[in-house]
């Protein structure tokens, strides 16, 4: 059934450990001289977010967010071919900088939460990339799923995130299936995506956002690290007629596959 896709790896750890032991000197000196950096850039995003409105927009946009991952400390791979006609790219969520990632690799609009366009910086800069904001609880599913479906038709390719919720990267959660509808109304093949990070120096998961995590002390620890490598897989397009919720447990058995996640641990 998978034959085509790209040989699977080893998924993260299905824990994400707390870090134990003293910071040591280049640790400290590594986010002494990245917080200014990263502030600088951040100026740059609020600069650039006051001269929206030229036809560069959203490669500007997306130079900027590969520049904000790079500012972390972390290194993007990628493997696989990401569709040249418009799709809508379905992956997994681990943390808040899968958008950041995706979103430096090519100029697509996003689905993403409410709370994001409240982001400073960020915020403004999404919402001018053409973000698709849905609030939970809201019963918004169906207002987004046309708001991507005009998106899609107009020749955007469109990224969500079906899970709705982040992991640490030891499972695929439910993908919920009613935004998938939209490429079904839209006529577009659906690529699945898989982001998965490398383990700390220490060997604890740093990127996974998760839980009650707060934002600084897990971007401090990002900051601390010698260097985190995120990679990025693009698998092969489904374009067959199936319903939404087919749609949406081939795209999640195949993103469980590649990451080296068995049926049964699919949940």
């Amino acid at each position: 059934m998978f034959a085509t896709l790209p040989e699977a790896k080893p998924a993260p750890t299905a824990a994400n450990p707390v870090r134990t032991g003293a910071l040591t000197l280049p640790e400290h000196f590594r986010a002494a001289r990245r917080w200014p950096v990263l502030a600088g850039h951040l100026a740059k995003g609020v600069m650039l977010s006051r001269s929206l409105g030229r036809l560069s927009d959203e490669l500007r946009i997306a130079k900027w967010q590969a520049d904000l991952v790079r500012c972390c400390g972390v290194e993007v791979v990628v493997n696989g071919q990401p569709s040249e006609d418009p799709c809508l790219w379905v992956s997994n969520h681990i943390s808040w900088l899968d958008a950041p990632v995706l979103g430096g690799l090519a100029s697509n609009v996003f689905v993403a939460k409410q709370e994001v366009s409240e982001w400073p910086v960020i915020g403004d800069l999404v919402k001018n990339g053409g973000t698709i904001f849905i609030k939970r609880g809201a019963n918004q599913a169906n207002r987004v799923r046309d708001q991507i479906v005009h998106q899609l038709e107009s020749g955007r390719s469109v990224v969500v995130f079906p899970e709705a919720t982040t992991t640490v990267g030891d499972r695929v959660s439910y993908l919920f299936p009613r935004l998938m509808s939209a490429a079904l109304m839209a006529d577009v093949p659906v690529q699945p995506i898989t982001v998965r990070y490398s383990a700390g120096s220490r060997g604890e998961q740093l990127a996974p956002y998760v839980d009650d995590m707060r934002f600084l002390p897990h971007l401090q620890g990002l900051l601390r690290e010698k260097k985190l490598v995120c990679t990025v897989e693009f698998l092969p397009p489904i374009d067959e007629p199936l319903s939404r919720d087919q749609l949406a447990n081939k795209a999640r058995q195949a993103i469980a596959h590649n990451l080296c996640l068995s049926a049964g641990e699919v949940q």
